[in-house]
């Protein structure tokens, strides 16, 4: 390969990369990025050629030019947007006079390059170049053509490539270079790095910080954004999206960061040399002029903005070379439709025009359908609502407000204690906080008060205080002075209120109906003159249009006036709530008008903000809302109480309520947990729950009162309830959180198991179901010798079985209500006696009761069997499932091990009699590892007092020997003969599950 063909077809590769780019971020939107296909354009990108050596170039260079020359040329933007021209018009089949006025003008540039060299050789050098950049190209086309032949009928890649766009700005860049006076390239160097230097500017972004105007390098504040690639699904990282901006979009909510994450794209474009950014801010633009001088518009805003001349014809040529990015920023803030869609028109036209250079807009997401760029040229990405992460952990979030209080917070701690303390209080707003702008805003308000508001109506209330004050003065732009602030605010909960109540106004209110409901509200709250309150209605009005402000304007009818809403609905919810609550006479009627909404699934946050509302406006203002909620509910049809109750576990963290409202809260907690096992009474005794203890004691004073209510009623809603009494200790989710909310629930449960209606519903419940008979052994209402009476294994026992033995009782998984407690006999015993969270060894109070209990039904176990000989074996076997195999592989295995060493070791003053409760435990384990090894194919874990009587009963009995002194008499010559192969359990009559 020569030397020059070296060099084309690295130049090719090169010149191929931003084509094949865009190919492949069209098969990405097409949800192809991983096919065959795009493999195959991986390989075509990569740069061809052979690595050049600077002195193997002398050979046949003109006279008067050194290597060196040679290979600064070919890398200048001229030499690169000439070669892509010719890619392009190769794409398109070849047009041999494109291709010819394209070499004629490579001999121009050439020249101009060298003008000393001598002609004819200089010429001759430039063709040779010429054509083996030409076959590369051709050669590098076939290979686009056979990676695309089975799917060119889904991909128009002409277009794709912009190819089209790209032969037709031929001409125009061959004018642009035979322009005379053109820059000399250090002239160009020299203007390009004086504008760097003056875009610096946007390294630089205000300090969200409304008491401190300052501006601060991006890197001390800005966030990297998570983005979503709209038309292909897919997340990308920021720094891919800079890598990727070609035709693109990127929306956003406002106050998301739009506008500094385009400007920071563009600043790094530049710092790293592969593009020239000219930011078009579209607020400042006249749309309405006849035509649009695109190039005229930006050399005015580089004089205005960066006081930067710029030399006759640059940005022309920077435009159709390939080295220049447009950014369009704030399509949305263009204050028509009508002249929106223009805007939109403009940007596809400029970038059919300049189709070798970058375009980036920026939108909101709200209105942009209505002047969308053409989504097959342009890509689509949408910037994601900070990611919360865990609160002292990770995320968005946490690293936002960490470099915030860094720069900006004016505070005696160190600003990872303050980050640490705001991630904390801020925890009940991840709506609010996941906004940057709002974050800020809460920053702010956290700097000041050291404290951020539990009431999400403070809260809002203290934001919108800092929009309505300084937003529009924070933008430079001006506020009416005669309008009242007061006024502006209960005008905005008008529209507010009307947008949300009224279902045609969901998507949006009509500019008509906007001044109508606005003049109302002021002509009702502070304006006494009808046509005073029109005319402060229309100013309004005309403030927010085209502005990202709390109420701005989203679209336009078809008669050209707007259509308005508000930017966050957490504010438009606030504004909502103020006027719900200013307008209500009583907290009863703010309830009954939030009722509907509320069982309904709707206005969760806008209920929540109108009970912190009615607490300053009433005194025990949400409590009274509550209670009137909970009572009017409950003649509801369907799930509406669920529902409320659902609500109240969600926002009690948030909303305030008194002694009487949390009972009647836990009284309807109790009986939509029995009836239905939902977990809206899990969340109001959690430990991580706002009130626990005010919780717990609530608790106790329902369950209680219902207890000695169904004491006598012998039905399944007393049985129930006497269920849950029993094992509530076990509502909290893991044994971590039962330990931390023991300091409440400990004392409930002491006091709840003295109740004498627990026992009753016991006893009464003993002979009718399995739940009966375990809450008898559980509470101690029975002793095993009463629950060992036939009737009561009726009651208990397998179905199927001739129940005669209390074992298989015992270790019996019948099921428990709701889930709920030990999943056997047998589990509440291990639980007990080998600690599960709920007291450990002899323990006091009410774990001291249950220890003893559990001793004592081993020990009744032991006395039952009487000689085990002839009551131990050819048993009926239990209902022993896959849910006892999950608790005994997660943790019952540990506990009955605890269990086996602690009544052992206590054994070892029982004497020649032996311990009985240690016998009884022994046969438990016995029983359950027949069981196991006979009908159990799955994997089940030994601990190490199973693997004692494993290794007995397999290898060598003698291992027993310091066990069976510690036995009662009687069990001794049976652990003996179990362990030489006798069964308890008579397998063949009935199947484990």
């Amino acid at each position: 390969m020569s030397i020059e063909a070296a060099i084309a077809g690295r130049l090719a590769g090169v010149v191929a990369g931003p084509l094949v780019g865009r190919l492949q971020r069209e098969l990405a939107r097409r949800g192809r990025a991983r096919g065959s296909l795009a493999l195959a354009l991986d390989r075509i990108a990569a740069p061809g050629g052979r690595p050049v050596s600077p002195t193997a170039l002398l050979n046949d260079l003109p006279h008067g030019v050194n290597n060196r020359d040679v290979l600064g040329c070919i890398e200048t933007p001229e030499f690169r947007a000439l070669a892509q021209q010719l890619m392009a018009v190769e794409i398109l089949d070849g047009d041999l006079r494109a291709a010819t006025k394209i070499k004629f003008a490579l001999r121009d540039f050439f020249r101009g390059r060298f003008p000393n060299a001598d002609v004819a050789a200089l010429n001759n050098y430039s063709e040779l170049l010429f054509v083996h950049l030409h076959r590369r190209c051709e050669g590098l086309v076939r290979e686009l053509r056979a990676a695309l032949k089975d799917e060119s009928q889904a991909i128009d890649w002409a277009h794709a490539t912009l190819a089209r766009a790209t032969a037709d700005s031929i001409e125009s860049y061959l004018a642009v270079l035979a322009r005379p006076h053109r820059l000399t390239p250090q002239d160009r160097d020299e203007w390009t790095q004086r504008y760097r230097k003056a875009f610096s500017l946007h390294e630089e972004i205000p300090l969200p910080d409304l008491g401190n105007r300052r501006r601060i390098h991006y890197s001390e504040i800005f966030v990297q954004p998570r983005l979503i690639h709209v038309q292909a699904g897919g997340r990308t990282s920021f720094d891919d999206f800079v890598d990727s901006i070609d035709r693109t979009v990127l929306l956003g909510d406002p106050g998301a960061g739009k506008s500094t994450s385009s400007a920071i794209s563009a600043s790094l474009l530049f710092q790293r040399g592969r593009l020239i950014p000219f930011y078009v801010v579209m607020r400042e633009v006249d749309f309405t002029a006849s035509g649009f001088p695109l190039v005229r518009v930006v050399e005015e805003q580089l004089s205005q903005r960066y006081q930067i001349k710029v030399p006759e014809g640059l940005i022309e040529e920077l435009l159709l070379e390939g080295s220049a990015l447009l950014v369009f920023d704030g399509l949305d803030e263009v204050q028509s439709a009508s002249l929106r869609r223009r805007s939109s028109e403009i940007i596809e036209t400029a970038s059919r025009l300049y189709p070798l250079s970058r375009v980036l807009a920026t939108s909101r997401i709200v209105g942009y359908s209505s002047a969308r760029l053409n989504p097959v040229t342009f890509h689509e990405y949408r910037i994601q609502p900070f990611d919360d992460g865990l609160v002292l952990e990770s995320g968005e979030v946490r690293a936002y407000v960490s470099k915030w209080f860094s720069v900006g917070s004016r505070l005696p701690e160190p600003p990872g204690q303050v980050t640490d303390a705001f991630m904390r209080e801020s925890a009940s707003i991840p709506d609010l906080r996941c906004n940057p702008l709002l974050l800020a805003y809460i920053c702010v308000l956290y700097r000041g008060h050291r404290f951020i508001p539990r009431s999400r109506a403070q809260l809002y209330k203290k934001c919108a205080e800092l929009l309505l004050a300084d937003w529009d003065n924070f933008q430079g732009l001006p506020v009416d002075s005669e309008t009242d602030l007061d006024t502006v605010r209960h005008t905005l909960a008008a529209l507010a209120y009307r947008s949300i109540a009224d279902p045609q106004w969901l998507a949006g209110m009509p500019e008509a109906d906007v001044k109508t409901v606005a003049a109302a509200a002021m002509s009702d709250e502070s304006v006494p003159a009808h046509e005073e309150a029109r005319r402060l209605a229309e100013d309004l009005v005309d403030l927010c249009r085209g502005r990202a402000w709390i109420f701005t304007e989203l679209g336009t009818e078809l008669d050209g006036s707007g259509i308005f809403g508000f930017t966050h609905q957490s504010l438009q919810e606030y504004f909502a709530a103020l006027h719900l609550a200013r307008n209500s006479g009583t907290p009863e009627l703010l309830a009954d008008r939030l009722l509907p909404e509320l069982t309904g699934g709707r206005w969760e946050i806008l209920a929540q903000i109108c009970m912190n509302l009615a607490d300053e406006k009433w005194a025990g203002g949400s409590s009274r809302v509550v209670t009137r909620l909970l009572e009017r509910g409950q003649t509801t049809e369907g799930d509406g109480l669920r529902t409320l109750v659902e609500f109240m576990a969600r926002r009690l963290d948030v909303v305030k309520i008194n002694v009487a409202t949390m009972r009647l809260l836990m009284k309807l907690a109790i009986e939509s947990y029995i009836s239905t096992g939902s977990g809206e009474l899990r969340e109001f005794l959690s430990p991580s729950g706002p009130y626990p203890e005010a919780a717990w004691a609530a608790f106790q004073a329902v369950a209680e009162s219902q207890l000695n209510l169904e004491a006598g009623k012998g039905t399944r809603h007393g049985l129930a309830v006497a269920w849950l009494v029993a094992n509530v200790h076990y509502l909290p989710a893991s044994p971590h959180d039962r330990q931390a909310v023991s300091v409440h629930a400990g004392p409930v449960r002491a006091h709840l198991d003295s109740v004498e209606g627990l026992r009753t519903i016991a006893l009464n419940a003993l002979h009718h179901s399995p739940a009966g008979w375990a809450l008898s052994l559980y509470t101690g209402a029975a002793d095993i010798r009463m629950l060992a009476s036939p009737q009561a294994r009726r009651a208990a026992g397998p179905p199927d079985a001739a129940h005669s033995n209390v074992l298989s009782v015992m270790l019996d998984t019948a099921g428990t209500p709701n889930s709920l407690g030990p999943i056997s006999p047998a589990a509440w015993i291990f639980d007990i006696l080998g600690g599960a969270g709920t007291g450990t060894g002899t323990g006091s109070g009410a774990d001291g009761a249950r220890y003893g209990r559990a001793r004592d039904a081993l020990a009744g176990l032991a006395s039952m069997l009487g000689d085990p000989m002839d009551t131990l074996v050819n048993l009926d076997i239990p209902r022993l499932d896959d849910r006892f195999l999950e608790y005994w592989n997660a943790c019952g295995a540990a506990r009955c091990d605890r269990a086996v060493r602690e009544l052992y070791e206590q054994s070892g003053g029982a004497g020649r009699g032996g311990s009985p409760a240690l016998t009884g435990l022994i046969y438990m384990c016995m029983g359950l590892m027949e069981l196991f090894e006979e009908a159990f194919t799955a994997q089940v874990r030994y601990p190490l007092s199973l693997a004692l009587l494993a290794k007995a009963r397999r290898e060598d009995s003698r291992v027993l020997a310091p066990l069976l002194p510690r036995l009662t008499y009687p069990a001794r010559r049976f652990v003996q003969n179990w362990s030489r192969g006798r069964h308890i359990w008579n397998m063949d009559r009935a199947e484990v599950s």
